[in-house]
């Protein structure tokens, strides 16, 4: 009976590392690829940018869209008060420039009904 357990053990210890180590492997093949794009279990490659799946609900992302280059930092809007265009007449708005870098901004005191142009 000892032995038996020894021999178990023994190939549990064997069995177990051997299962991790070909799981790794796997992990490191292509599920598919083309000229453009590599797609594995857990991520994709898109040289020079990579998403990966960290769970099953979030996704680490260094891609950086073009389109992001070109969108004007001129915020131009208007307050409403109960979905209607009742702040200031029409063509009278106010104007914000978002210049931040940080990723966040954040307006001055803007007062209902007085037209803010941001002058930076």
């Amino acid at each position: 009976m000892k032995n038996m357990k020894r021999l178990i053990h023994k190939r549990t210890l064997f069995f177990l590392p051997a299962m991790l180590l070909a799981f790794a492997c796997v992990a490191q093949q292509p599920v598919w690829q083309s000229g453009k794009f590599t797609v594995y279990p857990d991520r994709i490659m898109q040289p020079p940018y990579t998403a990966t799946a960290i769970s099953s609900t979030e996704l680490r992302s260094d891609y950086q869209s073009p389109a992001n280059h070109s969108i004007s930092p001129k915020i131009v809007f208007k307050f409403s008060i109960n979905g209607k265009d009742n702040e200031m007449p029409s063509g009278m708005d106010h104007h914000f420039n978002d210049l931040s870098t940080s990723g966040s901004a954040e307006t001055p005191v803007i007062v209902f009904g007085k037209q803010f142009t941001d002058s930076s």
